[in-house]
């Protein structure tokens, strides 16, 4: 999948804005944690799974906390 992507000011910075479409082909969504780095020229951004799972785990035990509180 390829895009032109304007590159923005943000602050006292530049960034682009990531079409959602290509963030859910990554698998990351809003707080998640990427890597990005350059080579040859290039940006790549690459989902940080380490991350994820640790945030996947996060929420399932609060979910489970809630259901217990739930449940008394």
């Amino acid at each position: 999948m390829e895009k032109d992507i304007k590159i923005r000011k943000v602050g006292n910075s530049l960034g682009v804005l990531i079409p959602l479409e290509m963030l859910k082909n990554l698998g990351v969504g809003e707080d998640d944690l990427v890597r990005m780095t350059y080579e040859n020229g290039k940006i790549i951004i690459t989902n940080n799974l380490e991350s994820s799972e640790a945030k996947f785990k996060e929420r399932i035990f609060r979910l489970i906390d809630e259901y217990m509180k739930n449940e008394k």
